[in-house]
């Protein structure tokens, strides 16, 4: 079954969301090479660019109104392009570009990322 909603990775997973102005945007190539850290942080991320294209690490099929989805529920400003969620669904972070080094830092502040590491 496609992923209809960012509700039924709750609990699972942190959500990266990004608004790229093109498909070629470095958002992608990015992402893709801090595999390594993302992996480690448990995150999924989706990149929406022109068009409603969706670029993912998600591993299975998304629903076809899931770009419009994303695109209306959270990004209701026009200066914000990336959003972070927390596991518990809750939006952590809103920013006008991607930093993944910011990104990463504020999900090893957060409580339940201390508490993963410590495990």
């Amino acid at each position: 079954m496609p992923l209809q909603s960012l509700d039924q990775l709750q609990w699972k997973n942190r959500i990266l969301l990004v608004r790229a102005a093109t498909e070629t945007d470095g958002a992608a190539r990015e992402l893709r090479e801090a595999e390594a850290g993302v992996t480690d942080r448990d995150m999924v991320w989706f990149i929406v660019a022109a068009r409603n294209i969706v670029q993912t690490n998600y591993p299975g099929a998304l629903a076809e109104d899931f770009a419009d989805k994303l695109l209306e529920g959270y990004f209701p400003q026009a200066g914000d392009n990336v959003v972070l969620i927390g596991k518990d669904g809750g939006v952590k972070h809103r920013a006008p570009e991607l930093n993944l080094e910011n990104v990463f830092s504020l999900i090893d502040a957060m409580p339940m990322r201390k508490q993963e590491i410590e495990r």
